[in-house]
């Protein structure tokens, strides 16, 4: 491959929010993440990776197996691409839209750029205009995890759970040893407060990929909707394990060391939370915790606050 290495396709972030009542499945944005695609995925895009590239940059996408040199015209259509996601990443809408709209005017089928618009119309709340660029990304391109995940979320969004629970059993078909299937029925149940099955199959998820983070932030849900404590608590400390900046399990483990009376790890929990998002709700927690004097002495049955 004359120094180049293969890498698929990833441009998930995991969604679901921390809630007690029904789940609502979102994602603050749409950025490159550690997410990893099934291996089935043989005939999405792959990314060429030349060392002499910039870092991050798409310049190399290609179909199939990638096994060729890239000509001079798709070199400048990937660096065009790459144009459009780093618009999008920086919130520069207007811009991604005008250079998505000039690609398309030029007869571009990539199935990133299909992608890419279902992205940008997504991070503007436009999940109903977003589904028909899915549906082109997946017919360019039939094995691509991604655009299936962002079908799902936006026919969640407008509460077609039938049609998202439908998306996510094909993606179990697709891929029986990815947690994405299980994951994303199981949250279509949760969201239909069918607890029961939601646990079951977020369990499973979880058997797959026991560090999936979607997964663990859905069973941590769940645990909480039936007051499972000590459940929900072992699976935020796996969750902030794996993500020190999950904000919300920092401020969920800080209401639980808060309700347990162990007010000094409820202050370290709210202070890591306020370090990665400074909002006003936590810095009130935080004067409230301050008010109240002293912290408490440990509970030595508890679970010692992880080091970070």
């Amino acid at each position: 491959m004359n120094g180049r290495a293969l890498r698929p396709v990833a441009d998930l972030r995991y969604f679901a929010v921390f809630s007690a009542l029904p789940l609502l499945l979102a994602i603050a944005g749409c950025a490159t993440s550690d997410a990893r695609p099934p291996s089935v995925i043989v005939t999405a895009p792959v990314q060429v990776v030349d060392p002499k590239a910039e870092p991050g940059s798409i310049e190399g996408w290609r179909w199939g197996n990638g096994q060729r040199d890239l000509d001079e015209s798709e070199r400048r259509e990937a660096r065009k691409i790459d144009a459009v996601r780093q618009a999008i990443d920086d919130g520069f809408y207007a811009v991604a839209q005008d250079r998505l709209t000039a690609l398309v005017a030029q007869g571009s089928q990539h199935p990133l750029i299909f992608h890419l618009q279902a992205q940008l119309l997504w991070r503007r709340g436009d999940a109903e205009g977003a589904i028909p660029w899915c549906a082109k990304a997946i017919a360019a391109s039939s094995l691509w995890i991604e655009p299936r995940l962002l079908q799902a979320r936006c026919h969640l969004v407008l509460k077609q759970h039938a049609q998202a629970e439908s998306i996510f059993s094909d993606l179990d078909r697709m891929a029986p040893k990815s947690p994405w299937g299980p994951y994303g029925m199981g949250a279509v149940a949760a969201m239909r407060l069918d607890t029961v099955r939601a646990a079951k199959l977020a369990d499973e998820a979880l058997a797959r990929d026991p560090k999936h983070l979607p997964s663990l932030q859905l069973r941590a849900s769940l645990a909480r909707m039936t007051n499972e404590t000590d459940l929900e608590q072992t699976l935020l400390l796996r969750l902030i394990d794996e993500d020190p900046l999950a904000v919300e399990a920092q401020i969920r483990l800080g209401e639980l060391a808060l309700a347990a009376n162990r007010r000094d790890d409820a202050r370290r929990y709210f202070e890591r939370a306020h370090a990665i998002d400074p909002r006003p709700s936590i810095a009130a927690r935080l004067a409230e915790l301050a008010r109240a004097g002293a912290p408490a002495a440990p509970d030595p049955a508890a679970p010692a606050i992880p080091a970070q």
